[in-house]
């Protein structure tokens, strides 16, 4: 499929040379006078998805989109701010809550959170809808330090609790998550002596326990939160994945080794379905991690996880760029049973191309995609008939 930049319907005819350079050069500087990225037309080969956006403006210099998860009402974003009167890396932390309808909810900004988007930041959404973030940030006075946060926000976004955890100073950390019971779990990593831990604290940030716990060989997992409300944790090993399947209470259900690099695994749609994963190309697995088909994005890759938004069908982001200025344009697709693709949009916005952080799905058609553009962050909620 093709694209093509086009700010005046006369370039389609044939013109000669200079001409062509004239028309070339007149766009470009009305593009470059207005601030608004070139028009990205595409051939309609597939049916285009009707969408519901939401979009606010949170810093006034500076907005990143970090994270995003979904609640039993809405979508919870999670990101970093910066305001005229803070320094480059004084960024501070923000959560917004979406409904499903495109309504903000609440939006709350914490300017005694500091926070980058070069720090390492989780967040996850807790069966009663509270609000989880893991975070090893920047020490505001000592930047080449970090330490290891965990805090507790209300469902409204009220702030409960800080727990700091802090053994060296230089914590990072693996995904963190939370038990049926309401206790968080996190695993800090000691960066200093290439270990992590594994901290559990109870629903006041109370520490019940922290052991050391190689889960993997490797230092290094990925925590997948599943529709069946299980939890994956996935490893990568030489040229392959090693797996472990828990249950909501985090006790050890099956674990094995897949002979697939994958990057992102997840349940599909539908208890028969078997897996979805990502490794660069979306795979279907079986329920026994069998290939059963592929599907080669045919623009650049993207680093996106794809989502299962119902029953054989699965939402997956390429990037798509483009001249004058380089710019990048995010493209989803519906894919369907085979590889098909079903559908396929441009992620715009008044003209612009934000970037996209992520892409959720509750598994009713409808793909939740979640961007930063400019000062602002919104979403679009895309509907697959």
């Amino acid at each position: 499929m093709a694209y093509y930049i086009t700010n005046d319907s006369t370039m389609i005819k044939k013109l000669n040379f200079i001409a062509f350079l004239s028309l070339i050069f007149i766009g470009f500087v009305a593009c470059s006078d207005s601030g608004t990225s070139p028009e990205v037309v595409e051939e309609q080969e597939y049916p285009a998805l009707e969408s519901i956006n939401f979009e606010t403006e949170i810093g006034t210099e500076r907005t990143n989109v970090i994270d995003a998860e979904l609640a039993s009402n809405g979508v919870v974003i999670l990101g970093a701010y910066k305001d005229l009167d803070s320094s480059c890396l004084g960024m501070k932390l923000f959560l917004l809550k979406v409904s499903f309808d495109g309504e903000e909810l609440w939006k709350r900004k914490y300017s005694d959170i500091n926070v980058s988007k070069c720090d390492d930041l989780d967040l996850v959404t807790t069966d009663a809808d509270e609000v989880v973030i893991f975070a090893a940030a920047r020490d505001a006075e000592n930047i080449s330090k970090f330490d290891y946060h965990v805090y507790k926000f209300t469902t409204a976004g009220d702030l409960m609790w800080e727990q700091t955890i802090d053994y060296s100073d230089n914590d990072r950390f693996i995904l963190g998550t939370h038990k049926a019971n309401g206790e968080i779990v996190a695993y800090p990593y000691e960066f200093s002596s290439g270990t992590f831990r594994k901290v559990t604290l109870d629903t006041n940030g109370n520490i019940l326990e922290d052991i050391e716990n190689p889960s993997f060989t490797y230092n290094n997992f990925n925590i997948i939160n599943t529709p069946s409300r299980k939890k994956i944790y996935t490893s990568p090993n030489d040229g392959g994945t090693d797996l472990k399947v828990y249950d909501r209470n985090l006790q050890l259900l099956s674990e094995l080794n897949i002979p697939l690099a994958v990057s992102y695994l997840n349940e599909a749609q539908g208890s028969e379905n078997g897996y979805f994963a990502y490794s660069g190309d979306l795979l279907k697995l079986d329920s026994n991690f069998e290939t059963e088909w592929s599907y080669t994005p045919e623009y650049s890759h993207s680093h996106i996880s794809p989502a299962s938004i119902a029953e054989h069908k699965y939402a997956i982001m390429e990037e798509r760029s483009f001249s004058p200025g380089s710019y990048t344009a995010y493209v989803i697709s519906v894919i369907g049973t085979g590889g098909q693709i079903l559908s396929r949009n441009i992620i715009e916005h008044n003209g612009n191309y934000p970037t996209v952080r992520k892409v959720l799905s509750r598994g009713n058609n409808d793909a939740i995609v979640v961007y930063h553009l400019g000062l602002n962050a919104g979403i679009n909620i895309y509907q697959q008939q």
